[in-house]
């Protein structure tokens, strides 16, 4: 059997558009930057992509794994020019120090956006393929919000996607990617890709992977993908706040040596989804509609905070849940304010404070709200996670964090950094016992299902505004395809993009 050595490295993000904090050197100093075995040591016994390419490689006696650099940042604004260039310059003096390489497994996101490149993973894609040479075998496991590409599949021999949300497969998907891989670098399979994106926008109320229609949709991807001679077929759900030309719902299936079977089988999945787009789309109670339909509750009730979705990229120190709310016990609330935090730390447990957050930068959508209380619960902000997920990502580092106890009111949670509300390890390390209260506030929307689901069955998709807001009419687009449905009523399949690697 051929003897394998396989690059392991990533750069993943999740980049809003419409978010005001850009992805820049304090962003990536708090991913954090992995290089060498640190990357190993950090992901093997994990549930992120990573740890799939590793469970693969390592699972291999005829393959070396060379881990090179990786980082994966919070999801908020552009990521600088700065950063892109650094982690690039990383990657790319790595794979030819180090190299040749017979395969590059490559852990990415697939809606990321730079200042200088709208599609930006298909630009890590396109300069590991020029220093590679096209004998080598490029893989990579995206995001199911990812806007696949074009030039994602043009520069890649294999991408796979995950397919849940909460996303709890994304070790399978890429350990998937990375036996698809080695099987064509032996010569053992040729990958042939076929890309459909729709000219259709998915509401992010309405893409998890339990609920129909994509339940349904998923299914029938799955049954293409069990046909034979199919290596991977699945729904790309799309990620709607990244405005550039190739966001929007997509379909992937990859053939082994077919480009007709690839092209018919993503043309019968993707026509699926078409005729499903109606019910695609949705509603959901404002802030105020929310606050009333938990007021006689005794929980825990879970408010989904849709706008200020920290796992979409905003700063999650929105206020607006929390003053809907006022008046009301029994309520805990997270919201990422650095001097508040600070503050309440330099004070101490046990102390009495006064505060004001969200006054930014950037300033609190909802505006600036005023607590008083007691310092119960101190912490520096690093924290693990590793049982299952959203994303399986094995660490968090959100700062010094504090928890402030409010009579009349409940527990404020502030974080120097946006936290991603994925996993109850945080809470349990801190010592909080989340299913105590009433009303939690988790600033996001599909994703915190994987974690609360654990503590209550009543999780309330609330659409409040802000820049990861479920009505997409607030932002003014002004670099995505058109037309796309909703936003053209006129749209029809005929106005899908196709793309073959064969």
């Amino acid at each position: 059997m051929k003897h394998l050595r396989v690059a392991v490295a990533g750069f993943s993000h999740e980049t809003n558009s419409f978010a005001p904090l850009r992805a820049g050197r304090e962003a990536l100093a708090s991913a954090p930057l992995l290089r060498g075995s640190a990357i190993i040591d950090e992901h093997r016994d994990t549930r992120s992509p990573t740890a799939g390419f590793l469970e693969v490689a390592e699972g291999d006696a005829d393959a070396t794994v060379v881990p090179l650099v990786f980082a994966a940042i919070t999801p908020m604004g552009l990521v600088t020019d700065e950063v892109f260039d650094e982690m690039m310059s990383e990657l790319i003096s790595g794979l030819t120090e180090q190299g040749p390489f017979d395969v590059v497994l490559l852990d990415i996101h697939g809606a990321g956006v730079s200042e200088s490149h709208a599609d930006m993973d298909g630009e890590i894609l396109r300069r590991v393929r020029d220093v590679v040479g096209s004998d080598t075998v490029v893989g990579t496991t995206v995001d199911m919000h990812a806007n696949v590409s074009p030039a994602m599949v043009r520069h890649a021999d294999v991408v796979t996607i995950y397919q849940t949300n909460p996303h709890l497969d994304t070790r399978a998907r890429a350990a998937d990617c990375a036996r698809i891989a080695f099987d064509a670098a032996r010569g053992n399979a040729q990958p042939v890709m076929h890309l459909i994106q729709l000219p259709l926008v998915i509401n992010i109320l309405r893409q998890g992977t339990d609920d129909e229609p994509v339940r349904g949709l998923l299914a029938m991807a799955k049954d293409i993908w069990d046909g034979p001679d199919v290596l991977f077929a699945g729904i790309g759900l799309g990620y709607p706040y990244s405005d550039t030309p190739k966001m929007g719902a997509t379909v992937l299936v990859i053939a082994d040596g077919n480009a007709d079977l690839a092209a018919q089988s993503a043309r019968q999945l993707g026509e699926a989804v078409w005729e499903a787009r109606e019910s695609l789309q949705g509603v959901a109670p404002t802030a105020e509609e929310a606050a009333e339909m938990v007021r006689d509750r005794t929980g825990p009730t879970v408010l989904l905070d849709v706008g200020d979705n920290v796992g979409g990229g905003t700063h999650g120190n929105s206020t607006v849940l929390a003053h809907a709310l006022g008046g009301q016990d029994g309520v805990f609330v997270v919201l990422t304010d650095g001097p508040g935090a600070a503050a309440a730390h330099t004070a101490g447990i046990g102390a009495d404070i006064t505060l004001t957050l969200g006054e930014g930068p950037p300033e609190a959508v909802g505006g600036t709200i005023g607590i008083s209380g007691t310092v119960t619960h101190l912490s520096n902000g690093e924290f693990s996670q590793r049982r299952a997920s959203h994303g399986g990502r094995p660490q968090q580092h959100v700062g010094p964090t504090a928890v402030v106890a409010c009579p009349g009111f409940g527990s404020v949670m502030i974080t120097s950094l946006p936290f991603l509300p994925f996993s109850l390890e945080p809470y349990e390390a801190m010592g909080i016992d989340i299913s105590s209260y009433r009303v939690i506030v988790a600033k996001g929307v599909i994703a915190p299902r994987a974690a609360f689901s654990a503590i209550s069955d009543d999780l309330i998709l609330v659409d409040t505004p802000g820049p990861s807001t479920a009505d997409f009419q607030r932002f003014d687009y002004s670099a995505r395809r058109a037309p796309l449905y909703p936003f053209e009523s006129n749209a029809a399949f005929t106005d899908a993009v196709e793309t073959s690697s064969g």
